[in-house]
Parts: structure tokens; C-alpha cells; sequence
């Protein structure tokens, strides 16, 4: 989530550190998290593969 964008609605900041999946973010933001959580989560196995569509 652009910084920008937290500053203007906090609501929407607030949902997404709550709870993202819920939060009213686009499909693709929603995809941005997911993925960052992904790597979060598994740093340590984050190779090649997880960069392929």
C-alpha cells in the first residue's frame, strides 16, 4: 500500500493492517500482499521459481 494513499484514508490503513484480505484494496494490491507475504514467510526458500508467473 502507497504511503500517499494511508495518509489520505487511514480506514484503509487500519483494514489492511487488520486484515488485508478484507481490506477495500484492489484485486491487485490484494496480490501484492499476498506475495509479500509469501516471501515473508518463506525467505529462506525464495528462489528462481517463485519469480515465474
Amino acid at each position: 500500500m502507497h504511503l500517499a494513499h494511508s495518509r489520505q484514508n487511514p480506514l484503509i490503513a487500519d483494514q489492511v493492517a487488520t486484515n488485508y484480505r478484507k481490506a477495500d484494496i484492489t484485486d491487485r494490491q490484494k496480490a501484492m500482499l499476498d506475495f509479500a507475504m509469501k516471501v515473508s514467510a518463506t525467505a529462506q526458500l525464495v528462489g528462481r521459481r517463485i519469480w515465474r508467473p
